[in-house]
């Protein structure tokens, strides 16, 4: 938060709780294709549901793998047939004042965001998307009755709009910067404040990006 300061506490962190945390409730992912032509593009992802926690064969508590699903006319789609990929994860960001921290500090940005890699494969098979896409909308909708039926019209033309891919994860970091290197009292003086001002400014900027004012 100061000048240059010691980033060592609030990065390259693996804490797998709260990486998985993050992951699962900031799911759209900035798909950054590790080839010789830069090539990018956002995804929603998801965790495959039988990856643990903890597994100590694997890196960072167990987080094996990931899928996720694009257009089917996105140019990213080649890079995601083998290829290796990047994928971040933003989570809540914002400035945070001297006065939002208890003991003296300089203002700063705060935020939060995960950061994956590994091996990309598309997902061809149509009993496989539906499985994917199934789950994904359970998590979104938080309940086993999707509010689309999975067997109708509807749902099978949105399977075929999309491609879904899945990533095997080589190597997965966080990168914290929400004052966790400062007392507890900081900490909650700064998350409340970071709080505050994202929810007041939430309903305006619906508005402007959704074009309602």
């Amino acid at each position: 938060m100061n000048g240059c300061p010691d980033r060592t506490a609030r990065t390259g962190d693996t804490d797998a709780r709260r990486l998985r945390y993050l992951i699962d409730h900031y799911p759209l992912a900035m798909l950054m294709a590790e080839r010789s032509a830069p090539m990018m593009a956002y995804a929603p992802m998801a965790t495959v549901r039988e990856t643990p926690l903890h597994d100590t064969d694997k890196p960072v508590g167990g987080l094996r793998r990931l899928y996720g699903h694009l257009d089917r006319g996105d140019p990213m789609l080649p890079a995601l047939d083998g290829g290796a990929v990047k994928a971040a994860f933003l989570g809540p960001n914002g400035y945070v004042p001297a006065q939002d921290v208890a003991t003296r500090q300089s203002p700063g940005w705060h935020f939060s965001c995960a950061e994956v890699s590994g091996a990309t494969a598309l997902v061809d098979d149509m009993a496989g998307k539906k499985a994917l896409m199934i789950d994904f909308l359970r998590r979104m909708e938080g309940t086993d009755r999707i509010g689309i039926d999975p067997d109708g019209p509807e749902f099978n033309a949105l399977l075929r709009r999309l491609c879904f891919f899945t990533l095997d994860i080589h190597a997965v970091s966080g990168r914290f910067s929400l004052a966790q290197d400062l007392p507890l009292a900081d900490r909650r003086k700064a998350a409340d404040g970071l709080r505050a001002r994202i929810g007041a400014t939430l309903d305006e900027t619906l508005d402007v990006l959704a074009g309602l004012r």
